[in-house]
């Protein structure tokens, strides 16, 4: 299978491979790019281990401005995702299409 892009905004900060669906969840590999450097706060964060209910930092825009692109450039909008700390796999769940 070709390898996907994993967007943040406009920068191509990861390529993603090998997914695999698991229920409503899709699970890959990752391998991070140089524009990752670009969002290393908001990686570390996603990265790190979190406390049940806490509230992640409203500076680190947590929710917005993720895109998986497909090998024929097709664009679809995912939920923020969750990275392994190592920074070798990522889950990811699909947002919705507008109708």
């Amino acid at each position: 299978m070709n390898s996907l892009k994993l967007y943040r905004g406009a920068d191509v900060i990861g390529i993603v491979t090998d997914p695999a669906q698991d229920g409503p969840e899709t699970l890959a590999r990752l391998a991070l790019t140089p524009a990752a450097a670009n969002h290393k706060e908001l990686l570390d964060y996603i990265m790190s281990v979190k406390v049940d209910g806490e509230d992640p930092p409203e500076s680190l825009n947590l929710w917005e401005d993720w895109v998986i692109e497909d090998a024929e450039g097709v664009m679809r909008g995912i939920f923020a995702p969750a990275i392994r700390s190592d920074a070798k796999f990522i889950s990811w769940r699909w947002r919705c299409s507008k109708l």
